[in-house]
């Protein structure tokens, strides 16, 4: 496998020079107008910007906040088998055209400039909901450091207090720490404006205590006008599915697109690929899984976006053997075709420029 390294991340191929005249076509959805500027960094980002109705998750609570108690104590495959009754085979049995309902291919002779000469950027990502994915994400860890990569680790900032001296040692070996809302509780986006604000300034704290610049809402259950309010040091957000699950063919429901855009001031980069639980309540694990995955990699390729790969590492999802087998196939297959810059979120969001941080209240 012959893979460089790059600004965070790795690619595969002979040249390592970059285009100094893109263009970079940006979204800004809050306004819902885009805007050109120059920057040494990509081109045609997003053809038709999402509109902020489209964004984010539906009007209603998330189903796990009916319940009395913490949906958490519900035993994980339990959870699965009820996501499976309500939402069915989701945005696995979907053709990727329908997800990037908004986006042009490029055109024969079209380029972006993705650092090392990529066609496409592969952002890897790994959320951890609760202790239980501990463990297993040590062993993934091992992996990508023999890969040569590195991922973006979305946990939360409750289990990251508890567990402060062992998630810093995954910083110190060049992983990013991601936050995953302060708890795994599904409730952000309906909080009364009290709680809002003091959901909000935990946020901000317990970003800043951790050097954290990426934040994906529980569940990607939020909504754009929680995402313009996410306080610095935060950067960008991974939080909007390009497709979300539940969505029927012919109906974008989710960002539709794969490139990233503005919301308020952060970048928000679109979960773009199925998710591992999307997958495995289609019957896709393993290589069947792989395979599918494949097939979204080469749509976002013809696109020149950013692929958002997304697993769950407790054990009854994607932190098992099979879990960690699959991703190691799909990282070897696709760093040796030298086509994509393999990376953090955090060191796309840094090539694409942060923003300022002119939130810091």
């Amino acid at each position: 496998m012959r893979a460089r390294r790059g600004e965070g991340g790795v690619a595969s191929g002979d040249d390592g020079r970059r285009d100094q005249h893109a263009t970079v076509a940006v979204a800004d959805c809050t306004i819902g107008t885009s805007f050109a500027v120059q920057r040494p960094k990509m081109t045609a980002l997003l053809t038709q910007p999402p509109s902020p109705a489209s964004l984010g998750a539906p009007a209603h609570r998330h189903p796990s906040t009916w319940l009395p108690f913490d949906y958490q104590r519900v035993p994980g495959p339990i959870r699965f088998w009820l996501s499976r009754r309500l939402l069915g085979r989701g945005v696995a049995s979907v053709s990727p055209e329908v997800a990037f309902a908004r986006d042009q291919p490029l055109a024969a002779g079209e380029a972006v400039s993705w650092p090392l000469s990529a066609r496409a950027a592969l952002g890897l990502s790994h959320d951890l909901d609760t202790a239980r994915a501990l463990d297993p994400t040590e062993r993934l860890l091992d992996l990508e450091e023999r890969l040569g990569v590195r991922s973006t680790l979305f946990l939360p900032g409750e289990l990251a207090e508890r567990l402060a001296a062992r998630v810093r040692g995954w910083q110190a070996r060049g992983f990013e720490l991601g936050l995953h809302d302060v708890r795994h509780d599904n409730r952000l986006p309906d909080l009364d404006a009290a709680a809002l604000a003091d959901r909000l300034a935990r946020i901000a704290a317990t970003a800043a205590a951790f050097e954290m610049r990426g934040f994906r809402a529980p569940s990607f259950w939020i909504r754009a006008p929680i995402i313009e309010r996410l306080p610095a040091p935060l950067a960008y957000d991974s939080s909007l599915p390009s497709l979300r699950a539940g969505t029927h063919a012919g109906r974008v429901a989710g960002a539709g697109t794969c490139r990233p855009f503005r919301v308020g001031r952060l970048w928000e980069l679109p979960v773009s690929l199925p998710v591992d639980d999307d997958l495995l309540r289609a019957g896709l694990g393993g290589d069947a899984g792989r395979a599918v995955l494949a097939g979204w990699l080469a749509a976002v390729q013809a696109r020149g976006g950013v692929a958002v790969y997304v697993d769950h590492q407790e054990p009854h999802l994607s932190g098992n053997a099979r879990g960690c087998a699959a991703l190691e196939a799909l990282l070897r297959g696709h760093a040796s075709a030298g086509e994509l810059w393999i990376a953090p979120l955090g060191a796309i969001a840094r090539h694409l420029g942060f923003p300022a941080p002119a939130n810091a209240e």
